[in-house]
């Protein structure tokens, strides 16, 4: 059954250092989209390289690798 839950989505660098938090809250099942800037949690521009996208939730974690070109 799926449910309302807490969710995060987070960006990190290759080393797995959190460089972003593009969303921590709230949700329903398929619901929303979200965007990431480019840009890490100061907003300043991050440099073109991979990063994996990291969502979590109560029922588990999902990792996406990520290339961000310039």
């Amino acid at each position: 059954m799926l449910r309302r839950g807490q969710v995060r989505l987070t960006v990190h660098d290759v080393t797995g250092r959190e460089v972003a938090r593009v969303f921590e809250g709230w949700l329903r099942p398929g619901s929303g989209q979200r965007s990431w800037s480019g840009k890490d949690g100061r907003g300043i521009n991050l440099a073109a390289g991979v990063y994996m996208m990291r969502f979590m939730t109560e029922q588990g974690v999902q990792v996406r690798k990520l290339v961000k070109v310039e």
